[in-house]
């Protein structure tokens, strides 16, 4: 995630809330392969 490399001020709690919405994603991707 680059993004996050942009603010090194991100909480953990936001790299959480990130990480799951991409695990989800990801999920979903499979799901309709």
């Amino acid at each position: 995630m680059a993004g996050w490399g942009a603010r090194p001020l991100v909480s953990t709690a936001e790299k959480c809330e990130a990480w799951k919405a991409v695990k989800a994603l990801q999920t979903l991707v499979l799901a309709f392969k």
